[in-house]
């Protein structure tokens, strides 16, 4: 996770163009990755989720699904 450049990314385009960000994390949890300081990490997430629209999914990856499913053993 490079902070810095998140925060650079989210700053550069707040109110001027579009941006789409997945994560297996969520927003709120932003500040226990990132060793930038806590204020600045809260600021970013405002910026970031001030017009988003924000889609959560429940179910497993299909990255993962894959991994899976492709190394079970034969019988």
């Amino acid at each position: 996770f490079r902070s810095e450049g998140f925060l650079r990314l989210i700053n550069t385009t707040y109110n001027s163009t579009s941006v789409a960000i997945t994560s297996n994390y969520h927003p709120a949890s932003f500040d226990e990755i990132t060793p930038i300081k806590h204020a600045q990490v809260l600021a970013a997430i405002d910026r970031l989720l001030h017009h988003a629209y924000v889609i959560q999914t429940q179910n497993e990856s299909q990255r993962f699904i894959d991994a899976t499913t492709h190394n079970q053993p034969e019988e």
